[in-house]
């Protein structure tokens, strides 16, 4: 990755939330299936709802740390522009 383009970087992170989304929709077909769920002993359900757990805590925290760095970043660029307008 530290040889990679900006865009070949871009590309990847495009294939690797399409490679999730496909992932999740996996899932989400998994969990709504009663037969399939039928199948599943408790045991295993418990494993897979805490896994998802994981990820999904782990993706939302990512998020919020993510979202509160571009915040950051566009407020100082704001001040600046502010700053250099009043003068």
């Amino acid at each position: 990755m530290k040889r990679m383009s900006k865009a070949e970087l871009v590309a990847l992170c495009r294939q690797l939330i399409g490679a999730c989304q496909q992932s999740l929709r996996g899932f989400d077909a998994w969990f709504t299936n009663f037969s399939i769920m039928e199948k599943m002993d408790d045991q295993m359900v418990r494993d897979k709802a805490g896994n998802l757990l994981h990820i999904g805590f782990g993706l939302l925290e990512y998020d919020r740390d993510i979202t509160k760095l571009w915040y950051d970043r566009e407020s100082v660029e704001r001040q600046k522009k502010a700053e250099a307008e009043r003068v």
